[in-house]
């Protein structure tokens, strides 16, 4: 982000070989090795923290963590959105403590109907941990609150909230300001709203500008910063290159820019290539 700097850190740790990046939140990664091992790891302290084997049959879907794994209080949650054993209609959030030490995971079951709204499914973009729950993204913009304190009593489809994106393009939730904003990225990039949850009406409201924050979002992870640099201000980055450098929005000149580079300007993502096996990350040097 500063005058387009790259830095490379060679990980030579056996535990990474075969892994995929679920989750990204303060420093440290959820990983995954097949259907059955997740664990927690900081790259930039090598450290690790094991996590109870998935159990047999359930699919790994979303994935996030409420703080750092470190922590007493942090939960990580897995969506399963499929269990050949069960109907169709169920889709499952398992939920571990491991500053807690727990051994195992507690399965909870829910049907995709509510009463207010049928068919809510979950979509690939993780959960995001706000006010003590996490909330949950429809691919049509509906949101579903879990607060695991409740357990099986904790899931909720928020019936205001406005079914109006289309599910062919993705969505993302992210935390900015002690608030909870969702952007919806049209077809190939073309336009970028930018909503913002409504705590006292829990409706989605647009918003223009994000001020002195950047976002950077992503399917494994999304999260805001207040610019350390003017020039970042209002502005959002994507996990995409055009050639080397950086792609972002901005939300001042409604189109695309490259960090480092005056020359590219665009109103989509033509010429721009994704980077899918890729995730955003805070350093975090805390041995704690």
């Amino acid at each position: 982000m500063h005058n387009n700097d790259k830095y490379l850190m060679k990980v030579s740790d056996q535990l990474l070989v075969g892994t995929t990046i679920r989750f990204s939140k303060d420093g440290w990664l959820l990983l995954s090795i097949g259907k059955r091992t997740v664990f927690c790891y900081n790259p930039f302290t090598k450290a690790t923290i094991r996590l109870p084997d998935v159990p047999d049959g359930y699919a790994l879907g979303g994935m996030s963590f409420s703080s750092v794994p470190t922590s007493g209080d942090c939960v990580v949650i897995v969506i399963s959105n499929w269990f050949p054993y069960f109907s169709s209609n169920d889709f499952y959030f398992l939920v571990t403590e491991p500053g807690k030490r727990a051994t195992d995971w507690n399965i909870y079951q829910f049907r995709y109907k509510s009463h207010y709204i049928n068919d809510f499914m979950p979509c690939i973009n993780n959960p995001v941990f706000h006010n003590g729950v996490f909330y949950c993204l429809d691919y049509n913009g509906m949101l579903g609150v879990f607060d695991v304190k409740k357990g099986d009593r904790g899931w909720e489809v928020l019936s205001k909230s406005l079914k109006q994106f289309s599910n062919f393009y993705p969505s993302y939730l992210v935390e900015c300001d002690e608030k909870l904003l969702l952007v919806n990225v049209g077809q190939s990039g073309k336009s970028v709203d930018i909503y913002r949850l409504d705590d006292s009406e829990m409706v989605w409201v647009k918003l223009n500008s994000l001020g002195k924050h950047a976002l950077f979002i992503s399917y494994t992870s999304s999260f805001s910063v207040v610019a350390p640099r003017s020039c970042m201000e209002n502005k959002i980055y994507f996990p995409r290159l055009h050639g080397e450098s950086i792609l972002y929005y901005s939300l001042d000149t409604c189109r695309y820019h490259c960090v480092g580079s005056n020359q590219h300007s665009s109103q989509d993502f033509h010429n721009t290539k994704e980077r899918l096996s890729c995730t955003w990350i805070q350093p975090n040097w805390s041995q704690a």
